[in-house]
């Protein structure tokens, strides 16, 4: 009987380590992601934020290329193998566009806001499942959706300067919240092509479309850069992968829901990355407004029924590189 005892107390131990593993790679996620942000406020003036995210699509593209050939061993052909290439597309051309939306947005708003904003791409992932995929959604799920848009409205409306005159919305965080909009029609893309492609295609589709797609925006708007500069840009795109890879182990060592909370940690990186380097102070509006969505997306993930939990995982297949 004791040993029984023992053997279940190690076990509980076990996975209590697993979890604050998984909770460490989930960190660093965020972290990657706050950091990548930030470039948006690094970037000099006169260079157009098309060559900043081309930048980031080329050096990425790179990075997958490198892992498919020293780590994955898979013959390069065999790797982008597809037959749903419009999809990748589309999904690439969602995701040049959204990131481009929020390293924009963060030129004109506190970085924290930006990563809260950034956080209602889950709620709109909901609403798209709701509307194509025909995802079912209790009273709770809804209140928890409704919870997000308040807060998002509420740091829309918060911000001070380039107002437009439609409800007296600021125009960066405006251009934030159309991101987060793309980033989640990305993701369910991700959802509807996890099943039938190889999650390294997938990378090496939306990276290497990715530069096709900036390729002209670029030329069109591009401006000379010093070494230092380029060195900086260079590894926005490692640091992309290497997020998508942190997001990958942490799913692997602990369960969603448990990982949710940890997620929204990016609005407080933000906001010390915002407030060390820029000196940025967010209103008590926008603080409410990034607590309010927090906590309606903390909840939206764990209140999460089977079916949305298949589109969770779905959306980290496409990172994972095994």
């Amino acid at each position: 009987m004791s040993n029984i005892a023992l053997v279940k107390t190690s076990s509980e131990v076990w996975w209590r380590k697993k979890e604050l593993v998984g909770a460490c790679w989930m960190l660093l996620t965020t972290l990657f992601i706050s950091f990548f942000l930030a470039s948006g406020k690094l970037t000099r003036s006169d260079v157009s934020i098309f060559q900043v995210v081309f930048f980031r699509y080329i050096t990425g593209f790179i990075t997958i290329i490198c892992l498919v050939f020293f780590q994955v061993g898979l013959p390069i052909q065999q790797a982008f193998k597809t037959s749903r290439l419009r999809m990748h597309l589309a999904r690439s051309v969602a995701s040049v566009v959204g990131i481009s939306c929020l390293l924009f947005s963060v030129g004109g708003m506190p970085l924290a806001d930006v990563n809260a904003i950034g956080l209602t791409q889950n709620m709109f992932i909901v609403l798209l499942a709701v509307l194509f995929l025909r995802e079912s959604v209790s009273f709770l799920r809804w209140l928890s959706i409704t919870c997000c848009a308040i807060g998002a409205f509420m740091i829309v409306r918060s911000q001070e300067g380039s107002v437009i005159s439609f409800l007296q919305l600021n125009f960066f965080a405006v251009i934030a919240l159309v991101g987060a909009f793309l980033i989640a029609i990305e993701m369910v893309f991700v959802k509807l092509m996890a099943a039938h492609e190889r999650s390294l295609t997938m990378l090496l589709y939306v990276n290497g479309l990715g530069v096709v797609v900036l390729c002209l925006p670029a030329i069109v708007n591009w401006q000379s850069v010093s070494v230092w500069e380029l060195s900086c840009f260079s590894l926005l795109g490692p640091i992309a992968i290497a997020a998508q890879l942190c997001t990958v182990q942490a799913y692997r060592c602990a369960d969603a829901s448990f990982l949710a909370p940890i997620n929204y940690c990016g609005i407080l990186f933000g906001g010390i990355i915002g407030f060390v380097g820029f000196g940025e102070l967010p209103s008590w509006g926008a603080i409410i407004g990034a607590v309010l969505i927090a906590v309606g997306g903390i909840t939206l993930v764990r209140t999460t029924n089977r079916k949305m939990k298949i589109i969770n995982k779905g959306c980290v297949q496409n990172v994972d590189l095994k």
